[in-house]
This record gives structure tokens, sequence and C-alpha cells, in this order.
């Protein structure tokens, strides 16, 4: 009596593999084509982002300077008019200063002549109308010294006025000092800000080339978006430099992980980008810093924009 063997298995003929393998290379070649289409258009959208930031703050950097120059102008002619106004008050008040010493000299000598002519009365009569014509003049000029005198007191008023008007204008120009060194903080924040982005830019093109399996690439691109910060740590405060420190230590890290772990390197350029996109914090953060693991879940105090 035999044994029944199993039948065997039903193998597919050559034309049905072909024609799976060709189903699976048109799946794969459709979902790379979608996914470099959706990089392409992003990268294309963050650089038209890029150079429109770049070209408004390009503008209100030149608007700033523009005002600056028309103040500084401005104020230049208004003080050298109250200067020259000053002199001239100055010189009429000298002036006006060596008349009264005159008169007065020339009211000293008629004083005393009225003292000869009053002890010659005593012996001479005839000489009256004399002395009445002699008191009649300083009586004028008495007169003349009060209206001399009363002019001098309205160019003091005068001068008191200018004076005040001086200190208007320096009031002003501290104004003017204080809204410059604004802008000068506003134009540090917006060149900070253009390094972050090209950084950004930088580090994005930096995964784009991972993507694409070009770690020599990739590993120039993070080697410039670190020489950019690198340069830009020197001006910035002590907590800033710390919070770029990190920043530094993640690209450290993922040149380290090139060309062995691109997968690793692409992490430490997520954490960097995200570290990049919150931006610079304005003041020490007490909390602990985020630059070590996931992307932050609260974005810190970015420096703010003009």
């Amino acid at each position: 009596m035999t044994e029944n063997t199993p039948p065997e298995p039903k193998r597919d003929s050559c034309l049905v593999r072909g024609v799976r393998f060709l189903v699976r290379l048109a799946l794969a070649l459709i979902i790379g084509i979608v996914i470099g289409v959706g990089v392409y258009y992003g990268i294309s959208w963050m650089v038209g982002e890029y150079v429109r930031i770049s070209q408004e703050q390009a503008s209100r950097i030149t608007a700033l300077e523009m005002q600056q120059t028309q103040m500084e102008q401005s104020f230049s002619v208004q003080l050298a008019d109250l200067q020259a106004q000053v002199d001239t008050l100055e010189i009429q008040g000298d002036t006006h200063k060596e008349a009264i010493a005159s008169l007065e000299h020339r009211l000293t000598e008629q004083d005393d002549l009225l003292t000869e002519q009053q002890a010659a009365v005593e012996a001479q009569q005839s000489v009256q109308d004399t002395v009445q014509d002699m008191q009649t003049q300083i009586d004028a000029l008495y007169t003349d010294l009060e209206t001399i005198r009363n002019d001098f007191s309205s160019i003091e008023d005068q001068v008191t006025v200018l004076s005040s008007t001086i200190d208007v204008y320096s009031q002003s120009l501290s104004i003017a000092d204080a809204w410059m060194a604004s802008s000068e903080t506003q134009l540090t924040a917006m060149q900070q800000q253009i390094v972050f982005l090209q950084a950004m830019e930088l580090l994005t093109r930096a995964r784009f080339n991972l993507v694409q399996g070009n770690t020599s690439l990739a590993g120039s691109d993070i080697a410039a978006a670190r020489a950019l910060l690198t340069e830009q740590q020197s001006d910035l405060l002590d907590f800033q430099a710390a919070y770029v420190d990190e920043i530094l230590t993640a690209l450290d890290h993922a040149l380290e992980s090139l060309p062995a772990s691109p997968l690793t390197a692409a992490d430490k350029l997520e954490n960097a980008w995200h570290l990049l996109f919150n931006g610079l914090p304005a003041e020490p953060m007490t909390a602990e810093s985020p630059g070590s693991g996931e992307a932050p879940a609260e974005t810190p105090t970015a420096t703010p924009s003009p």
C-alpha cells in the first residue's frame, strides 16, 4: 500500500513575479518623486521668506539711518542759530554796560561840578541860572541812566529766556541720543536674526543633503553654520552665548556622527534648527535648557523684532 505524498505548492510564473516587481518599482518611484517635490517646494518657500525678511530689514535700517541724519542736521542748525543769538545779545549787553559806565562817570563828574557850583553860589549869586541848567542836565542824565538800566534788564530777561530754550533743546538732544541708542539696539537684534536665518538655511540645506545621501556637502553646510554662530558669539551677553553654545554642541555632535550615522546627525540638526527657530533669549532662563532633548515645549522669550 503506497503512502500519499502531499502536493507540491503552486509556484507563480516568471511573468507574475516580473509584474509584481514592476508594480513595486513604480510605487517606490512615485513615493520618491512626491517626497522630492515636497522637499523642493518647502526649501523654495523658506528661501523666499528669507529674502523677503532680509529686504524688509535692509529698508528699515536705511530709513532709520536717514531719520537719524536729518535729526542731527536739524539740531545742529538750531543750536548754531541759538548760539549766534546769544553771542549777539552778549555783545549788546557789553555795549550797554560800557554806556552805563560812561554815564555813571559823567554823572560823577556832573556831581563834582555841581558841588563846585554850589560852593561858588555862596560867593556868586550871578551863576544861579548856570547851576539850574546843570541840575537839569543831571536830571536828564539820571533819566537816560534809568532808561539804559531798564533796557539792560530787558536784555537780561531775553538772555534768561534763551538759556531756557537752550536747556529745552539740550533735553531734546538727550531724547534723540536715547532714540539713537534704541535704534542701534534694534539694528543689533536684526543682525542677530539675520545670522540665525542664515544658519537655519544652511542647516535646512544640510538636512536635504543628508536625505540625498551627500554627507560631504551636509558636513560643509554644518561647518559653515557653526562658523557663523561662532563669529556672532563674541558680541552676545553671557547667557545668550551659553544658549549659542548649546546649538554649537548639537552641531559638533552632528559633525562627529558623519558619515557613519546620518540619522543621528539628522536628529542633532533637528534640535539645533529648533533652537535657532526659537531665537536668542532676552533674559537669563531659570528653567533647564532645552538643547539636549526633544524640541522645547515652550518657546523661550526671543529677541524682539523691531
